[in-house]
């Protein structure tokens, strides 16, 4: 689930009074303008060739993020070094592995998070682990480039 708030230091997902952008914080966010891409099927994570739409703003944001948090390393022939390390066997560090190193782990997924262009700066991540079901799940608050927050859980992983 992902969802966007009015903004950190004003309502949205934190409700709060409003407090003012701290100096020199609105400056520090980057201008990226908006994001536009080709829709794809959630289900399937393909382009939908029948009907081609274009998919913009927060939809786009959000598709993205969805996409970088499936993309599994070497998935991509042109780039092997691309995406999330989740299998032992291409040295990754979340699927397969008995006694999970977290750290590691979020700073995976927070590298994979701030690879989205609108992504500014994560606000705050939670890696759940599971061990009697094998499973992950990670919650995360982010702030965009234009100061309002996404807040998101990706969907569980197994271990």
């Amino acid at each position: 689930m992902i969802s966007f708030g009015l903004g950190v230091f004003g309502g949205g997902v934190f409700g709060g009074g409003g407090a003012p952008i701290p100096p020199g914080l609105a400056e520090s966010f980057q201008k990226t303008g908006y994001a536009a891409s080709l829709l794809f099927d959630p289900a399937t994570n393909d382009v939908h060739f029948s009907s081609l739409q274009i998919v913009k703003g927060d939809d786009a944001t959000a598709q993205k993020l969805r996409q970088r948090l499936r993309f599994f390393l070497g998935e991509w022939f042109l780039d092997t070094r691309l995406g999330i390390p989740y299998l032992k066997e291409q040295g990754g560090i979340i699927f397969g592995v008995k006694g999970p190193n977290i750290p590691a782990i979020e700073s995976v997924f927070r590298r994979a998070i701030l690879s989205v262009p609108q992504i500014f700066k994560i606000q705050s991540l939670a890696l759940t682990i599971d061990s009697t079901k094998r499973s992950g799940k990670l919650d995360f608050v982010a702030i965009l480039d234009d100061g309002r927050t996404l807040t998101a859980t990706a969907e569980p992983f197994i271990l």
